[in-house]
């Protein structure tokens, strides 16, 4: 058994926590986006093309996430074994594994 194998789970934990924390940090960047677009003068401002510019970066980050999600599947099988107990903090990413297994169809 290779290191990856016997330590996917820890690996998978890792991907998905960084996923979900760049979501988070996306959501937000989105919402100073959308205050700074409400008046015609936030949009000009260096605040606001930051915003934008965050949004970018972090939805970069989220799909090189779910990049390293398929490659870890790919040579682990991971997805096929998510009833073993050490696969059980998925259920706390359940968002992320679905769009994870949406995608992969």
């Amino acid at each position: 058994m290779d290191l990856i194998t016997q330590y996917s789970d820890i690996i998978l934990k890792k991907i998905m926590m960084k996923i979900q924390k760049d979501k988070k940090s996306k959501e937000r960047a989105e919402l100073v986006k959308l205050e700074m677009a409400e008046t015609g003068a936030g949009v000009r401002s260096s605040r606001h093309w930051k915003a934008a510019a965050n949004i970018e970066f972090y939805y970069n980050e989220i799909q090189k996430g779910f990049d390293q999600m398929r490659e870890l599947d790919r040579q682990t099988n991971w997805s096929k074994k998510l009833h073993q107990d050490r696969f059980k903090f998925v259920e706390k990413y359940k968002e992320i594994l679905d769009e994870y297994l949406e995608d992969s169809k």
